[in-house]
């Protein structure tokens, strides 16, 4: 399920992500979506014959399917250590005791999707 919540061909996770769904727009369309959801689950926990339905078709169409994940073996998503005041007020240590090894310093080099043509300022 998506939401309109930002520009088409806007990366999402972004800073401008963030400013459109701060926005009065982005914040209508959050609020819209969370209700839809909110709907549905409220029509599963009401409906149970419904939500019997729906499980029998995902079993159906997943039959002989095996999933199987696209990260490599291994794999630990990159942690960013939080500021010391934080640490100390939630009672927490760095790292957490799951980590296994000093995670990877993790720099982006994303860029903002095309916005159009460029336009010759006008003289």
């Amino acid at each position: 399920m998506g939401a309109a919540l930002v520009p088409i061909g806007t990366k999402m996770h972004t800073w401008s992500t963030a400013a459109c769904a701060a926005a009065a727009p982005g914040q209508a369309a959050v609020l819209a979506a969370a209700k839809y959801l909110a709907a549905t689950a409220i029509d599963l926990l009401t409906q149970p014959e419904r939500l019997k339905v729906i499980k029998a078709e995902f079993a159906e169409r997943t039959k002989g399917l095996e999933w199987k994940t696209a990260l490599p073996e291994g794999y630990e998503p990159p942690m960013y250590e939080p500021p010391a005041r934080f640490l100390k007020k939630a009672g927490q240590k760095w790292p957490p005791n799951n980590i296994t090894g000093p995670p990877e310093r993790v720099v982006s080099h994303e860029k903002f999707s095309s916005l159009g043509p460029e336009l010759t300022p006008p003289k």
